[in-house]
């Protein structure tokens, strides 16, 4: 019991550099802890059924040698005889440590039988609560019902533990996802920065294409304008196809650099409605962002109240084993 009491201490005692660290030892020592916890439960049961045996036996045999040898010690007061009965059911004043922590405070034995006083150990001990004892069996000895409710509590406890284990793990791991996310909206944040200049950039170019596209109506129907008027009705027929011929071709030079103004102009309309739509999404991720940032700043708040209940852990632990040293 004491190789299993400083077993269990040892693993208690084990410290990690993280909290992520910590958890993960918690969930791999739980099955042990469970072991050993199964094995205090063992040993105090098999204690409390040889003790019942033992005062069984002894209950059972001392009256009966007492009375065979009355005859031979007939000057011995009838409180000698008490006196001897209480010597031989009296419990070894030595326990093993730990014995009394897990039985309870009063050590499993019952407070109007066995009193201590002054560091010795005295009990008194009456013929009628023998023969209700002899009725009773290993299911009604208190130290066996103490020792069953603090199973139930350390099972308790360990289930209490490992739940919160999982939780631990479940905020480490979204906390970790949350980081990652964080640096990706902040990197579309950071190219949401240029996109405005971008857009600005399309629609000056946009509106430039359009006035040089006006502008080069504007010239072709001068050029039309000034054929009509200033040619003269008696220029002859060479002068007049040459004339229409260099008109054709400022026509036709016009007409080129208008279709790739257009061209260029709807590239342009096409580049500038993928930046709107760029605009559009990037403002939506920066909402998304802000929430993430209001989550991370809740899962950081999570971790330190983690920390601090860790803390508050560890101090119980230390007096538990304060407790287990001092028996």
């Amino acid at each position: 019991m004491d190789r299993s009491v400083k077993r269990m201490v040892k693993l208690i005692e084990e410290d990690a550099d993280s909290f992520a660290k910590k958890a993960e030892m918690y969930y791999q020592k739980r099955p042990e802890l469970l072991t050993l916890v199964d094995e205090f439960h063992r040993m105090y049961r098999s204690l409390a059924e040889r003790y019942e045996n033992i005062t069984g036996e002894l209950r059972k045999t001392s009256p009966v040698e007492l009375q065979s040898q009355g005859s031979g010690f007939s000057d011995v007061s009838s409180s000698d005889i008490t006196a001897e009965l209480n010597r031989l059911s009296r419990p070894p004043s030595r326990r093993a440590p730990g014995f009394d922590y897990f039985l309870g405070s009063g050590g499993g034995l019952p407070s109007d039988v066995y009193h201590n006083k002054d560091g010795d150990d005295s009990a008194s001990v009456t013929d009628s609560e023998l023969e209700s004892d002899d009725s009773s069996s290993v299911t009604n000895y208190p130290g066996y019902a103490s020792v069953g409710s603090d199973f139930q509590y350390l099972t308790k406890r360990v289930a209490d533990l490992d739940l919160e284990l999982r939780e631990a793990k479940e905020r480490v791991r979204m906390q970790l996802e949350g980081n990652t996310e964080s640096l990706m909206m902040t990197r579309v944040k950071s190219e949401f920065v240029d996109y405005p200049a971008k857009l600005a950039a399309c629609e000056q170019e946009l509106r430039d294409a359009n006035e040089k596209i006006q502008n080069s109506e504007d010239q072709v129907y001068m050029l039309k304008s000034q054929l009509a008027r200033y040619l003269p009705p008696e220029l002859d027929d060479e002068e007049a196809l040459a004339s229409t011929q260099d008109v054709d071709v400022d026509v036709e030079t016009l007409s080129e650099e208008l279709r790739i103004t257009t061209l260029r102009l709807r590239e342009a309309e096409k580049e500038n409605g993928i930046m709107r739509r760029e605009v559009e999404r990037s403002r939506c991720d920066d909402a998304k962002l802000k929430s993430l940032q209001s989550l991370l700043d809740s899962a950081q708040k999570e971790i330190a109240a983690w920390k601090s209940k860790s803390t508050a852990d560890r101090r119980e632990v230390a007096k538990l084993q304060d407790r287990v040293s001092m028996m």
